[in-house]
């Protein structure tokens, strides 16, 4: 987990978080709601690319994300993140 930047409303941004979820098996809801408790967030996009370096497809990245985004953040965090991630990647398919 590698502190990548910090946020306008001043949380830590992390990349390096898929590995906790592929490795040791915790659910990204876990691992957000961590972050959370210390004032931290994930990099969006970092950890998109680390799903798909891990061999996700698109789909299944955003399935994913959106499930436990929704579960952390609520509903209208998860439709930004989603949205952006979607503007990013769509594309690329």
């Amino acid at each position: 987990m590698n502190q990548i930047g910090v946020t306008q409303d001043g949380k830590i941004a992390y990349a390096g978080l898929a590995k906790f979820h592929f490795q040791d098996g915790l659910p990204l809801s876990v691992i957000f709601d961590e972050l959370q408790k210390r004032n931290s967030i994930p990099s969006w996009i970092h950890l998109y690319k680390e799903f798909e370096d891990n061999g996700m497809k698109h789909e299944n990245i955003i399935r994913l994300l959106s499930e436990h985004i929704f579960e952390s953040y609520g509903n209208d965090f998860r439709n930004v993140v989603i949205e952006r991630l979607e503007n990013v990647y769509s594309n690329k398919q």
